[in-house]
């Protein structure tokens, strides 16, 4: 999971504005926030 959170950081120090860490089989739930992780930059 650590590489996972600081691959993260990284995408929103270059832009990014919204991360989502979660199961590619779960898309669906993970685009409308009902599962995974989500890490927004403000």
């Amino acid at each position: 999971m650590i590489p996972k959170i600081d691959n993260s950081f990284g995408a929103l120090q270059s832009g990014v504005h919204k991360v989502i860490i979660g199961k590619a089989e779960n898309v669906k739930q993970l685009l409308t926030g009902d599962s995974g992780t989500t890490i927004i930059h403000d």
